[in-house]
């Protein structure tokens, strides 16, 4: 596992919403037991946020780790 690994971000409006890409081309993340990344605690934060928020999410993991945020301004 590289030290350091950079982290992209890209910030853009879009019509009528701002859109957030932060990726990485790190080792991805981790799948949890349960065989979905989306049980752990981290994405329950996440989603948390997201819905206090009315925004749409989603991720992928291959390669490294990327994710999408898009808000209604």
């Amino acid at each position: 596992f590289p030290v350091t690994i950079p982290i992209f971000v890209n910030i853009a409006r879009k019509d009528e919403k701002l859109c957030f890409h932060v990726y990485d081309n790190g080792p991805g993340v981790h799948i949890c037991e349960e065989g979905n990344p989306e049980n752990s605690l981290g994405f329950e934060l996440i989603r948390s946020l997201w819905e206090q928020l009315d925004a749409t999410f989603r991720f992928a993991n291959d390669p490294g780790c990327a994710v999408w945020f898009e808000i209604a301004c």
